[in-house]
């Protein structure tokens, strides 16, 4: 063998017909190499624009497997919701959601804050039947209750445009933010109406599209990281425990209104997106179920 490699390197070209290997097991015998058939010139393969592009990367042009069922491929079923099948169990929220993803792009929905300025709304449409003493315009949240026509409207166009992940109106819609509008006590109503808004637009498409409604929360209007008073770095508005408080009364209500899931949102504090995760922990150990 080492001649065979020290001929290899010398350019020569030694007799690979046989090879004598001193090994207990084979005890000086001689062992046919495996002959290797000759490798052939790859075709030369061009993508839909007509370019050029190189031969399978992996090995000797075999198929890449991707994540989703394909024909006579039995290491699959090791995948969660191939697992589930298998089971006889139905499949979580988390195995739906992974399911669609290795089968397709999932798109996102927009935003709602600028839609639902583009509906034009008075002030009195804002607050309409909730005898709120602030001025609630620019209070999007709100909408989910005085005009929920409006955020069905809204989702719908999302859902036409091609959407698979539907987001809740409740960017604001914790404790800590509706203090602005002296609409605390709302909270509750709020959330449940955004999410069961969703839930039937969802609920409503029955295409085979996998859709998911993803229960929206933002940062709250406060910071832990920093202190709103220069002279007092120290000083903090609200607790840590007080915010995972926050997030976890939002949260239960999103849940208990259709929600598949929470998204944590624009995070401008990580010390707040901790929290919210530690609510939605928490929250699943109180419900006792994934989240």
């Amino acid at each position: 063998a080492r001649d065979h490699a020290r001929a290899q390197l010398r350019g020569g070209a030694p007799d690979v017909g046989a090879v004598r290997h001193s090994h207990p097991a084979v005890d000086g015998g001689s062992v046919r190499r495996a002959r290797r058939s000759p490798r052939r010139a790859s075709a030369r393969q061009r993508d839909h624009r007509g370019r050029t592009v190189s031969p399978a990367i992996c090995g000797r042009g075999t198929a890449i497997p991707f994540l989703h069922s394909q024909p006579r491929r039995t290491e699959l079923c090791n995948l969660p919701y191939a697992r589930a099948a298998r089971e006889g169990r139905p499949m979580t929220k988390r195995e739906e959601f992974e399911a669609a993803a290795a089968q397709r792009i999932l798109i996102k929905d927009g935003p709602y804050g600028t839609a639902i300025q583009q509906a034009g709304l008075t002030p009195e449409d804002y607050a309409a039947g909730t005898d709120l003493a602030q001025e609630q315009k620019g209070n999007n949240d709100l909408v989910n209750l005085t005009q929920p026509q409006v955020i069905r409207r809204i989702c719908d166009s999302y859902i036409d445009a091609g959407a698979h992940i539907l987001a809740t109106n409740t960017f604001n819609a914790n404790r800590i933010s509706q203090a602005d509008y002296g609409a605390e006590h709302l909270v509750h109503e709020i959330n449940v109406a955004a999410a069961r808004i969703i839930r039937e637009a969802v609920d409503a498409r029955n295409d085979g599209i996998p859709r998911f409604v993803a229960g929206a929360v933002g940062p709250t209007n406060k910071t832990l990281s920093l202190s709103p008073d220069v002279e007092d770095p120290g000083f903090r508005e609200v607790t840590f425990d007080e915010i995972v408080a926050v997030y976890v009364e939002q949260c239960r209500t999103l849940v208990a209104g259709g929600a598949d899931f929470i998204l944590i949102e624009t995070v401008f504090d990580t010390l707040n997106c901790k929290a919210a995760i530690m609510a939605v922990k928490q929250l699943a150990r109180e419900l006792d179920r994934d989240i």
